[in-house]
Parts: structure tokens; C-alpha cells; sequence
């Protein structure tokens, strides 16, 4: 049974004797445990939150890169871009052909 004290319960569990013994001590183990459970604040009943103890978790900052790690970051990225010929368009004139010669269509 479990839920605020002078209040009546707001969970209960049964186990008939075909119950392995292991899956009762591990569920015993885990409702018995006082470590704090985390838990979305949105996700409980109203009722419930002014019983429960809420105290806001904030990640861990992610870890300093280190000089082996920033290494390897540099040593798998791509070799930058060279300055290649690309073809634009010109507003120049082509000169023109021989009488009766005519350019090819694209």
C-alpha cells in the first residue's frame, strides 16, 4: 500500500502464490527504496503533487573537450573546399559564324 500518511492509499499490490519469489523481492526492493524517483511534474495527479516532495533536476553540462578529443574532431573533417573553375554566364557576344553555318541547339 503506499500514498500520504492519514490519507487512505492511493496504490496496492497483490501476489498470488504462483508469483515468482524473485519479481515480489524486486518489486519490494523498489517500492521500499527512499532514493527519489524522477518524475515529470505534468504526469502526476493534481491531488498527488501537494503530497509529493518536487524538486527540479537540470542536466549535467556536457563534458570539456579534452585535446585528444578535439583531435579526433579535426582529424575527421572534411578537407575544405578548393577554388575550382565554374562556369557562368557571360553577357559577352560570340562571333558570328560563316553564312549558313548555324549553332547548335541545346
Amino acid at each position: 500500500m503506499g500514498g500520504p500518511k492519514n490519507s487512505y492509499s492511493r496504490w496496492y499490490a497483490t501476489a498470488s502464490s504462483n508469483t515468482p519469489v524473485p519479481l515480489v523481492k524486486a518489486i519490494t526492493v523498489s517500492v521500499s527504496d527512499p532514493a527519489p524517483l524522477p518524475r515529470w511534474k505534468d504526469s502526476m495527479l493534481r491531488s498527488l503533487r501537494e503530497h509529493a516532495q518536487l524538486t527540479p533536476i537540470t542536466p549535467p553540462p556536457p563534458p570539456v573537450p579534452t585535446p585528444l578529443d578535439v583531435q579526433r574532431t579535426t582529424a575527421r573533417q572534411p578537407p575544405a573546399l578548393t577554388t575550382r573553375n565554374i562556369p557562368r554566364w557571360s553577357t559577352t557576344t560570340l562571333p558570328s559564324l560563316p553564312a549558313g553555318r548555324s549553332r547548335p541547339r541545346c
